[in-house]
């Protein structure tokens, strides 16, 4: 998807009764439409990643380019 990670931050594993919730935090940089088909290929069955949170910022040298972060988590049955 010509999109570049960096920083990425794996938090603890948090344990539920049921489950067990693992979330990452990543750093992408990329165009636009890179980032949206990087997310959408990331989220798709049978993996079941969820976007938790994102935000997007324009680079100031380069306005077509986007720096992005997003928190991902994963939730699996024990």
């Amino acid at each position: 998807a010509e999109v570049r990670t960096n920083n990425i931050k794996p938090s603890p594993a948090r344990q539920n009764e049921l489950y067990k919730e693992y979330t990452i935090e990543v750093q992408i940089e990329g165009q636009f439409p890179g980032i949206i088909k990087f997310l959408s290929e990331l989220i798709k069955q049978p993996t079941f990643v969820v976007v938790r949170k994102i935000d997007f910022r324009t680079l100031p040298e380069n306005p077509n380019l986007f720096k992005s972060r997003v928190i991902l988590s994963k939730i699996t049955i024990d």
